[in-house]
């Protein structure tokens, strides 16, 4: 397998997603004030309840099956980082891959705990814009696990068209 490229710009990207995951899961805290005041300036209904979901929201988002997802990442990447450095690309693509699935179940969870908190709110209206923005959201993150996990499947799958035979360099001198 040649130096796979695509490698090292996924985990660079990849890298910098966990890290704000990281952040997202297990530094962010909740403040009610601060919430009320970023709603304050926004003339809707029911700030109580837009308050109220924001809260659960950001304890949807440290809960104990979002940090253990975000560890298992962390981990898969950072096999996938060891594997590039020690030339063992084969396994570095596996890594890789199984990153990317883990992506996809991380997505998947966020996705249905998103409409889980959307059901909330009292208006139709922000609830309809809450859930079309998280399907968006869900699907632009479908969008990108397919690429990514294309590129990588087709670089370590592919064949070499013609393999060298001895027949072919035997009479050279």
């Amino acid at each position: 397998m040649k130096r796979p490229i695509h490698l090292y710009i996924f985990a660079a990207l990849s890298t910098i997603a966990s890290i704000l995951r990281i952040q997202g899961t297990f530094f962010t805290v909740f403040d009610e004030a601060k919430s009320r005041e970023i709603f304050k300036g926004i003339e809707v209904e029911g700030v109580d309840n837009l308050v109220a979901m924001a809260k659960d929201s950001a304890a949807f988002t440290s809960n104990l099956i979002n940090k253990g997802l975000v560890i298992l990442l962390v981990i898969l990447l950072a096999a996938t980082i060891f594997f590039l450095f020690k030339k063992a690309n084969e396994r570095a693509s596996y890594a890789y891959i199984a990153y990317l699935f883990g992506t996809l179940i991380y997505f998947t969870y966020a996705y249905i705990g998103s409409l889980q908190i959307a059901k909330q709110y009292q208006t139709t209206d922000i609830y309809e814009a809450t859930k079309s923005g998280a399907l968006i959201n869900y699907g632009f993150n479908i969008a990108l696990f397919v690429i990514y996990f294309g590129v990588t499947a087709f670089f370590l799958f592919r064949k070499p068209k013609e393999t060298p035979t001895v027949s072919q360099t035997s009479t050279d001198i």
